[in-house]
């Protein structure tokens, strides 16, 4: 059973570094996905013909699509499902490619939430019918799905004329999960025949129970496998009274539900959270403890140390594999028994092929490959290679560059004295050793003084 949290759209303001902050952390404890609500427009409940409904325009909400494709900067694993998106209210053709771009943004970690809504306010506003949404909606998921497998469509239903086009480019996950929220009658049957997975509102366990075995009936009914159908179910620490988390979550458990969502929103509790029991062996494990550095806004919004390190990453890599090529080139030339400028020369042309073979065939090739298997092959950026290149990229190439030069100075000395091999390459090393110990004293002197 995975565990999610509900992105507290109500609560959390419109400050981006608290955004940060939240969502890096809910990552860092370990949760596997970020749940967030949908409305485009909040009505006025004093307008003339009164409003009733749970929000207002008072209430803040970010929209969906736009958050998760900024959050997704900023994370390295974290799933985003919308729960839900009011699709009937949205354009299907619009949907399809903003859903497409931010799974591809990601590395296909979207699952797309649908629901009908209930504000026909916002459906006026939006120019769509609020009367046949249910209808539409079905037509709409038999839509996107066909623009996310296909490079073209031909589509002709009731509400929808597409005369062969298609998206470029086209998601990650093809198609993209789309699960359906509802709690109505004709709602429940329409996602065991269409969905990949349910969202219930909150709800006490005892309410849910039944509903969720009218669910997996009318899965099995539509010919479908309930052990394969998904089901999210969101536990209010608000309602759920706190001694109760860990049994209910084992209750859940137990259930086969595939998804548990903590939601937060109204809830006094300021402690932290824990709902499994101490002894719960499949307790959710966080692959990094420490909320991981995003790409953007760290300690001030103008920050740019990420971007100069991941410039300064590439120059480091890309110079110090061909500074090794270099050095395998000088003993080469000497059991060939080159003249020592011949040497020389064929040293510094084989450290140019290595600079322009890395440049002209590497990146091309990463990137063709990250085409073929649809996704990206560049190091993940919670890696040790990456972590280890961008926070110390800078020292290494104060190091590297005096190093590459004072390997070639002394290598053509030695060629020139007809000093024998192994003495040089021995040579090169120790002095070497001399310039990494005083260049890295000096770089982590200086970068101390920097930060």
């Amino acid at each position: 059973m995975k565990l999610g949290a509900v992105f507290p759209q109500t609560e959390i303001g419109a400050d981006p570094v608290a955004i940060r902050d939240f969502v890096q952390a809910i990552e860092g404890l370990g949760f596997d996905y970020l749940l967030a609500y949908d409305h485009v427009l909040g009505a006025n409940p004093d307008r003339p013909g009164g409003w009733r409904g749970p929000y207002t325009y008072r209430d803040l909400f970010h929209e969906p699509f736009v958050l998760f494709a900024h959050l997704a900067a900023l994370t390295w694993r974290l799933e985003f499902v919308t729960g839900i998106l009011i699709l009937p209210q949205r354009q299907t053709a619009l949907v399809a490619k903003q859903a497409a771009e931010l799974d591809l943004l990601s590395g296909g970690r979207l699952r797309l939430g649908v629901g009908l809504g209930w504000n026909a306010v916002e459906y006026q506003a939006l120019g769509e019918d609020f009367t046949n949404r249910g209808r539409r909606i079905e037509e709409q998921v038999t839509l996107l799905r066909e623009l996310w497998t296909r490079p073209l469509v031909q589509f002709a239903g009731d509400y929808h004329r597409i005369p062969d086009a298609g998206l470029n480019p086209l998601p990650v996950q093809q198609p993209i999960p789309i699960w359906f929220g509802g709690t109505a009658e004709a709602a429940l049957r329409r996602l065991a025949r269409l969905g990949d997975g349910w969202l219930p509102n909150s709800m006490p366990a005892k309410q849910l129970l039944p509903e969720v075995e009218k669910v997996r009936g009318y899965v099995a009914e539509a010919g479908r496998d309930p052990r394969t159908f998904g089901i999210d179910v969101r536990m209010s620490l608000k309602v759920t009274p706190e001694a109760e988390w860990p049994q209910e979550a084992a209750l859940w458990r137990a259930q086969g539900v595939s998804h548990l969502c903590l939601v937060t929103m109204a809830s006094a509790s300021r402690r932290p959270i824990s709902i499994w029991p101490p002894s719960a062996a499949s307790r959710p494990q966080s692959a990094e403890r420490r909320p991981p550095r995003g790409n953007a806004l760290h300690e001030t919004r103008q920050e740019p140390q990420p971007m100069i390190a991941s410039w300064i990453s590439g120059v480091v890599a890309t110079f110090g594999l061909a500074f090794f090529w270099f050095i395998g080139a000088i003993p080469a030339g000497i059991a060939l028994q080159l003249p020592p400028p011949v040497a020389g020369l064929t040293a510094w042309a084989s450290y140019i092929a290595g600079v322009l073979v890395i440049v002209l065939i590497g990146a091309p090739l990463r990137n063709r490959l990250s085409r073929r298997f649809q996704r990206s092959l560049a190091p993940r950026p919670d890696s040790l290679f990456w972590r280890a290149w961008g926070r110390w990229g800078l020292v290494g190439l104060a190091v590297l560059a005096p190093v590459t030069v004072g390997a070639q100075i002394g290598a053509l000395i030695g060629l020139a004295l007809g000093v024998p091999a192994i003495r040089l390459l021995s040579a090169m090393g120790a002095g070497a050793a001399v310039w990494c110990a005083g260049i890295t004293l000096a770089a982590v002197m200086g970068l101390k003084a920097l930060t």
